[in-house]
Parts: structure tokens; sequence; C-alpha cells
């Protein structure tokens, strides 16, 4: 399978993307040291020329993230829901060969902490459901033969450590 980039004569995409973040202690003194934040996108291309759906276009995401900080500020969590709707066969462009990849959600936890001055240590659980999916960006060049290999990983963890001198 060859990957191509194409410049169309004339497309039209059409959509929204939007965001918020928002503090919840304006709810409750409780809430002082809890967030709320937010973004959504959704998007449909077309290529007028063609008549045809543009394959590069992702279907509806979103993400959703309550947050704490502590008073000293020296260390945090959020818990972070990515959702991902799954790309309709009719906005699939006929003979790409992609794969219509279903929808998703996953669930991951990250946690900073500062020890000291300049100092960062973030880890991250990430799809805490072990939930099997494949992003629709890389359908590109997954054809129809064996989609499980270009599956995200499972659950798995990160850390790393920033130092600023």
């Amino acid at each position: 399978m060859t990957f191509q980039s194409i410049n169309r004569d004339a497309v039209e995409i059409n959509g929204f993307e939007m965001s918020a973040k928002a503090s919840l202690s304006r709810l409750a003194d409780a809430l002082d040291n809890w967030s709320v934040r937010a973004a959504v996108a959704s998007a449909t291309g077309e290529d007028i020329s063609e008549g045809q759906p543009l394959n590069s276009v992702d279907p509806l995401n979103g993400v959703l993230g309550f947050a704490y900080t502590s008073n000293s500020q020296r260390w945090g969590t959020e818990l972070v829901l990515v959702a991902a709707q799954g790309k309709d066969e009719a906005d699939i462009a006929e003979d790409s060969g992609r794969y219509a990849s279903s929808g998703y959600g996953t669930l991951d936890v990250l946690v900073n902490i500062h020890p000291i001055d300049r100092m960062m240590i973030n880890i991250g659980l990430f799809n805490l459901t072990d939930k099997q999916y494949i992003r629709w960006i890389d359908t590109v060049s997954i054809g129809s033969d064996a989609p499980l290999r270009f599956t995200q990983p499972g659950f798995n963890v990160a850390a790393s450590l920033r130092i600023d001198f």
C-alpha cells in the first residue's frame, strides 16, 4: 500500500471546535481546589470535484477532565475521559480501502508532583480500562488485511522528570 499526499482542487470542510476550563470553587467551598476542563471537535469534509468525502477529517471527538491541585501547588491529579465517535462508512471515500474505525472512550489518570522548585515529576496511567481501539487517523495504511495490528496500547504507564536550570 502506498501513502501519498494529494492537493485537491476544491474541498469544503465544515465543523466546530470548543473548549472550556472552569474552577469548581464557585459551586461550593469544598470544591476550592477542583477544576473541570472539556473540549470537543467535529468536522465533515468533501472533495467537491470528486463528490467524495475527505478521509483526512476526523470524526467527532472530545476530552473531559476533572482535576485537583493541592493548596501548596506542589502536587495535583486529573482524571481524564477521551472519547471519539466511530467513522461512518458514508464519510469514507469509495475505493480508499480505509478501515471504518469504531468509536471508543478511554480513561486516564495524570499526576504531577513538584518536590522542589524547578523540578516536576509527571506520571500517567493511560487507558485504565484496557480498551482495544484504533484511532481513525491511524487507518490510513491499514487496508482490510489485519486492522488489529494498528490498535493503540492497552493499559500503560508513563513517567517523566523535568528539571529547569
